[in-house]
């Protein structure tokens, strides 16, 4: 059923046809990065590009168990992060509170935790409000 936003009428993406466009070409978008380091993996010459890995050691001030988007250096070897070192001040505070917030959510999905979802949700810097963390949530653990 449309829902209407704007004098527009809006459905669902997964109820729309086939746009009829070939993913693998557009420039962009995680389809293109997938395909990309797919190739690097198969090659033996390195290639740059940004993917998620461990951090040990590239950034100082994170554990090496948590994961980072880092540039990295790719081939046949796997990814090969380059190191960061120490992030500076006027950064890493934003930082910081976006791995808090991971850390606090994977705890919340590994130990079924409502009250530890809505920690997390008051320690990402786009929420940081008690009661829409709650809101939030309740709609997660909603049956």
């Amino acid at each position: 059923m449309p829902v209407t936003c704007c004098s527009k009428a809006l459905r669902s993406a997964l109820t729309q046809e086939d746009p009829g466009w070939d993913p693998f070409a557009a420039a962009t978008g995680y389809h293109r990065i997938a395909v990309e380091t797919i190739r690097a993996l198969t090659s033996t010459h390195k290639s740059r590009m940004v993917l998620n890995v461990q951090n040990e050691g590239v950034i100082d001030q994170f554990g090496d168990e948590d994961v980072i988007e880092a540039n990295c250096e790719v081939n046949n070897r796997g990814p090969n992060p380059i190191p960061v070192g120490a992030i500076p001040e006027t950064v890493l505070g934003l930082m910081m509170a976006v791995k808090t917030f991971e850390r606090l959510t994977i705890r919340a999905a590994v130990e079924c935790s409502e009250r530890l979802g809505m920690t997390a949700l008051l320690a990402n810097p786009i929420v940081r409000d008690w009661e829409i963390a709650r809101m939030l949530t309740s709609q997660f653990w909603a049956p």
